[in-house]
This record gives structure tokens, sequence and C-alpha cells, in this order.
């Protein structure tokens, strides 16, 4: 009689941590999304105050560097995971195309510094959603990730046309907009397109390697190298980087980090979920979070409409169809 509760109590909390356990890729997914919208709001700022948004998200990559840098060499699991990587590398068992997601993300950093000055966070956001949604579910299909191939199903086309229509619905008001903000927009289409290739590859990386990490700093190493390579070619044509107008707010300086966030928890969390899921996932996440830092912290471009409400409310059926077997 005195042993029955008390393994009744096992039994309930065993059943408890393991619904938290198959949560907690999903909750990661959200947490993703609203430190993208985050970082797009940072570096949105710092390129303002650096009037240039290659400048911006050169800091950003490089501060962004420095902190996985450290944590590579410090940390045992890192160490680890560095070796782990370089004889994946030589053993062929990761090809060179497969270690191209800083290259993209340094394309997402500009085009982040880039556009949210002109458009707002919340329609940076919704651009990017609607690359991402598309080539999520292309990405998936050709198995670019680890999880393999997922075959295109009606379940799965429904949630990436759900999503996509989320974007159209945000989008709407501002396409009678100047050239600069269609631009702008574009550019955030292509990021989020790349963004989708970027968590698959990195996925990949991080499996090879057996560490998240290994694949962020391989993600940053890239980038930064690509961006700061721009900024000396920039330098050279004649428009030379001012350390002196490096602005005083310490918060401006926060992309990188919360980059490196991001970025190690997608390659940790990609592999179990797979692109489309996850993307739907972090797309209500950015969705939400562009919401608040419009209404909270608003730029010049930003525009808060019921349309993009209503934007932030269709992502999220696009995550619960997506999650429907």
């Amino acid at each position: 009689m005195l042993g029955s509760p008390c393994t009744s109590r096992v039994l309930v909390i065993s059943s408890t941590d393991r619904r938290a356990v198959k949560a907690l890729p999903w909750v990661l997914a959200l947490a993703v999304g609203l430190m993208i919208a985050t970082q797009a709001r940072i570096n949105g700022q710092l390129a303002v105050a650096l009037d240039s948004g290659v400048d911006a998200a050169t800091v950003s990559f490089v501060l962004g560097f420095g902190c996985v840098a450290v944590m590579l060499v410090v940390t045992p699991s890192g160490r680890l995971g560095i070796r782990r990587l370089v004889g994946a590398i030589r053993e062929r068992r990761l090809v060179p195309w497969q270690l191209i997601g800083g290259f993209l993300g340094a394309y997402f950093v500009w085009a982040q510094s880039m556009s949210v000055p002109r458009i707002g966070v919340a329609l940076f956001i919704v651009a990017v959603v609607a690359g991402q949604t598309v080539n999520s579910l292309v990405v998936d299909r050709l198995g670019v990730a680890p999880v393999g191939v997922i075959a295109i199903t009606r379940t799965r086309v429904v949630s990436a046309l759900v999503g996509l229509g989320a974007v159209c619905v945000a989008v709407i008001p501002r396409l009678s907009g100047s050239p600069v903000v269609l631009w702008a927009l574009l550019a955030s289409v292509a990021a989020g397109a790349f963004v989708a290739l970027q968590q698959a590859v990195n996925g990949r990386v991080a499996r090879a390697a057996g560490s998240s990490w290994a694949a962020t700093g391989v993600n940053f190493a890239l980038g930064a190298g690509t961006l700061v390579l721009v900024v000396l070619v920039i330098n050279v044509l004649g428009e030379p980087f001012h350390f002196s107008d490096l602005p005083a707010s310490p918060w401006l300086y926060l992309g990188g980090p919360v980059g490196v966030v991001f970025i190690a928890a997608a390659a940790w969390v990609v592999p179990m979920l797979g692109v489309l899921r996850f993307g739907l996932l972090s797309i209500a996440g950015q969705l939400t979070g562009a919401l608040v830092w419009d209404v909270l912290a608003p730029t010049p471009g930003s525009v808060i409409s019921i349309n993009v409400v209503v934007g932030i409310l269709l992502a999220f059926l696009a995550v619960v169809v997506s999650a429907r077997k």
C-alpha cells in the first residue's frame, strides 16, 4: 500500500518529462523565430548608425564569430566537435557545398541591415517568410537536410500555402510603395529562401560533427570572412570603414551574439523537425516578435496594420496544419 503512491508518482513524472522533451524542439523553433526578429531590429538600427548595411552586417558577424570561437576553444565539447568536423571533411562525409551556410548567413544579415530601416521589422520578416516557406518545401523534397528526403504531401503543401498566404496578406498594403521599398522586399524574400537552405546544410554539418556549436562556428567563420572581404573591397573603391563612427550604445552590438544562439539552436532542432516544420514554427515566432518590435520600438519604415495581424494568425494556422500527420 505504501509503495503504490510512490510508484504512481514516478510514472506521472516520467510521462511529464517525456512530454517536455518532446515539446522542447518545438519551443526552441519558436524561440529561434523571436531571436531572428530581435536580431533584425538590432542590426537595422546599427545600419542606421553606421549609414551602411554592409558595415553593420560585418560588425554583427565578426562579433558573433568571436563569441562562438571562444566557446569552441574553451569547452571540451567544442574542441571535440571541431575535430569531428575536420574528420568528416577529410573522409568526404561532408562535401564543400554543404559548408555554404556561412555565405548564406552573410547575405541574410546584410539584407536585414539594409531592409529593416526602410520597411520595418514586421514587413522584413513576412517577406523573409515568403522565401523561407516555399524553399523549405523544396529543400525537404531534395533531401538536403540530414533527415533525408521528405515527400511533398497534401498536408505539407497546404501548410506552405497557408504560410505564403500569411505573407501576401501582410505585404499587400505596401505593394504600391517606392522602388526602394520593392527592392528591399525582393532582397528580403531572397534572404528567406537562403535561410531554408542554410538551416538544412547547417543541420547536416551539426550531424557530421556531433555538435551544433561546430556547425555554428563554420557558419560564422565563413560569413565573417566573406563580409570582411567585401568591406575591404569597398574600402579600396573609396568608401572606407570609419571605426570612429561606431555607436556607443552597447545593445547595438548584440546582433552577433543573438545570431550565434539561434544558429546553434536551429542546427540542433532541424534534424528532429525537418526544414519545413522548423521553418513554419520559426515563422510564427518571427512574425510575433516583429509585431512586438514594431509596436514597442518602430523604425521610420514600420507600418502596423490589420493585415500584419491577420498574417501572424495565418502563420500560426500554418504551423498547426504542419503538425498533422
